[in-house]
């Protein structure tokens, strides 16, 4: 049996059994649960936050069964190595998250939630755009998702038309039932953005190009080299905008934006303490290229963006952007 420390959390590979320990508490007396669904998240959750382990069977019925709660010899481990024994896929592919079906599953049940949450900064995008409600243009919606960016810009502009790109299947059939409003002015079209080779059905040019929490997967190189794809899309005179997650060099910044965060939305803050151990790890591959904001704004500028600059911030939220200059230089 092998066993790795990794933060906050304690991986035993053991014939394809998972052991998880949510490191809160310590408990010195091992004892034995075994449960099944529908009781087993509950009794999950609160034995992980008491410092338990678990081991859980992904074959047939979820079980749960504590083990030894000390052990020693622990070898370090990074959480990204984990992550991809547990899931049993490459974790740097866009498939760890983008192809599960019971991750997907998660997302398009909380679909509504994100949007209304996000619903002043999709209503913003569309204002900065440079379009009047009487023009017809095309734009681009890149990691769409179920479509929460290209409503309000539907709504504002009725002349305009959305291409709305993204990875997961799951995910463009629940955005073909959410966009149904505007039947006739979208289509959806399937794009791994963690690759540069773009569908043909994507028009060569379009009028702008959005995207809306999804850059923050990519990472830096793939990042930097899709601001340059986006531009080389973009009409002379096109904007990009995108609205995203960011992260700060700054310890004490963080942990201000997560103070706040965590008083603006206190149900939030108390369901991340009802993390299991499992979910804790996807959080932290989901996130794991979040970066600062700055090298961000020098990318789509080398790309040839103009009028680079920060349009909304709000604690780690951002809308930032440019456009492609009318005559560019030669």
């Amino acid at each position: 049996m092998q066993m790795r420390r990794v933060g906050q959390v304690v991986a035993v590979d053991l014939l394809g059994v998972l052991a998880i320990r949510l490191w809160t508490r310590r408990s010195s007396k091992p004892r034995s649960t075994c449960c099944r669904l529908p009781a087993a998240q509950k009794l999950t959750s609160r034995h992980l936050r008491e410092g338990h382990w678990h081991t859980a069977c992904s074959a047939g019925p979820i079980r749960m069964l504590q083990i030894q709660p000390r052990h020693h010899h622990l070898q370090p481990v990074h959480l990204d190595d984990w992550w991809s024994r547990a899931m049993n896929r490459p974790d740097d592919s866009n498939a760890a998250i983008w192809k599960s079906t019971d991750i997907i599953a998660i997302r398009t049940a909380r679909a509504g939630a994100r949007e209304q949450r996000g619903a002043a900064q999709w209503e913003l995008m569309a204002q900065l755009l440079p379009f009047d409600e009487s023009d017809a243009f095309i734009f681009l919606d890149l990691g769409a998702g179920t479509g929460s960016a290209s409503h309000g810009i539907l709504k504002l502009y009725p002349h305009s038309t959305a291409i709305l790109a993204d990875f997961s299947a799951e995910m463009i059939a629940a955005g073909e039932v959410e966009m149904q409003p505007f039947a006739g002015r979208y289509r959806f079209v399937t794009f791994d953005m963690c690759t540069d080779v773009w569908p043909k059905v994507i028009p060569r040019k379009v009028d702008a190009v959005i995207t809306g929490m999804s850059i923050h997967h990519l990472p830096d190189d793939r990042k930097r080299g899709l601001f340059s794809e986006i531009f080389d899309r973009l009409r002379p005179g096109g904007w990009y905008l995108n609205y995203d997650a960011v992260d700060s060099e700054d310890a004490a910044v963080r942990d201000a934006w997560s103070r706040a965060n965590d008083r603006i939305d206190p149900l939030a803050a108390e369901q991340r303490l009802h993390r299991t151990a499992i979910e804790l790890a996807r959080h932290t591959n989901h996130m794991r290229y979040v970066i600062p904001l700055t090298p961000q704004l020098a990318w789509i500028e080398d790309a040839g963006f103009a009028g680079v600059d920060v349009y909304w911030k709000r604690l780690d939220n951002v809308i930032y952007g440019g456009m492609r200059p009318e005559e560019e230089k030669t």
